[in-house]
């Protein structure tokens, strides 16, 4: 499996509160084998 995942900073204002709700959602990708591409020649 392939990670996508992507670093996130959230940067607060001094004040009252100190702390945040988020959502998050992720996936997961999964490599797969590719067939070789040929020409008309039958080269790769």
């Amino acid at each position: 499996m392939l990670p996508s995942s992507v670093g996130l900073s959230v940067l607060l204002p001094p004040g009252d509160g100190d702390s945040i709700n988020v959502t998050v959602c992720y996936a997961d990708y999964i490599a797969e084998q590719q067939e070789p591409k040929v020409d008309a020649q039958g080269k790769k």
